[in-house]
C-alpha cells in the first residue's frame, strides 16, 4: 500500500513539476517577444497634470521620450480625439534604438471648462505596454477655470 501512495505523490509531483516548467518556458518567451521591437520609454512617465490654470491660454507640454528597443521607431500618426488638443512630433525620420525624440502637444483652454482628462493615441510600429497593439497612450490632465 505505501508503495502504491509513493508512486501516486511521484507521478502527481513530477505532472506539477512539468507544468511549472511549460509555465515558465512561455513566461520566457512573452517576455522575449515584448523585447523584441522598437519600445518607447517617456522620460517622466506618459500623464501630464497642467494642474490649475485660467481659460484663455494655450499651453504647451513636451512628451520625451527614448527608444529603448532593439529596432528603429517609426511613428505614423499621433490622434486626439479632442479638438482642443494638436500634436506635433519631429519628423518622419525613424528613432533609431537610444534615440531620443519629443511629442509636443498643445491644449487650446478657450474650448475646456473645468476638470478635464484628455488621451492621444501615438500610431507607431512600437510595442505597446501590452505587447499587442501598435498603439501607446498619453494623458493630459489639469483643470481650467474661468477669468
Amino acid at each position: 500500500m505505501k508503495i502504491i501512495i509513493t508512486a501516486i505523490l511521484i507521478i502527481i509531483g513530477t505532472i506539477g513539476f512539468t507544468k511549472t516548467v511549460d509555465a515558465q518556458k512561455k513566461n520566457k518567451a512573452k517576455v522575449t517577444k515584448e523585447l523584441d521591437g522598437p519600445v518607447f520609454q517617456f522620460e517622466h512617465g506618459s500623464v501630464y497634470d497642467f494642474k490649475e490654470m485660467a481659460k484663455g491660454p494655450i499651453v504647451t507640454h513636451v512628451f520625451e521620450f527614448t527608444n529603448t528597443g532593439n529596432m528603429p521607431l517609426f511613428i505614423h500618426n499621433i490622434i486626439s480625439r479632442s479638438r482642443c488638443i494638436t500634436a506635433v512630433w519631429q519628423d518622419t525620420e525613424p528613432i533609431t534604438p537610444g534615440m531620443k525624440g519629443h511629442i509636443r502637444v498643445t491644449l487650446n483652454t478657450n474650448e475646456v471648462d473645468g476638470a478635464f482628462y484628455k488621451e492621444i493615441y501615438i500610431i507607431s510600429n512600437a510595442l505597446s505596454p501590452n505587447g499587442e497593439e501598435q498603439q501607446y497612450t498619453l494623458f493630459l490632465q489639469g483643470t481650467v477655470r474661468k477669468i
